[in-house]
């Protein structure tokens, strides 16, 4: 249950900066 409550922050921090980054560059 941890592990994938871990997994899935990661994730969702992952596209944050994703997104982050596309705005920033655009």
């Amino acid at each position: 249950m941890v592990l994938i409550s871990s997994c899935i922050l990661i994730l969702f921090y992952i596209l944050i900066l994703f997104l982050f980054s596309n705005f920033k560059i655009t």
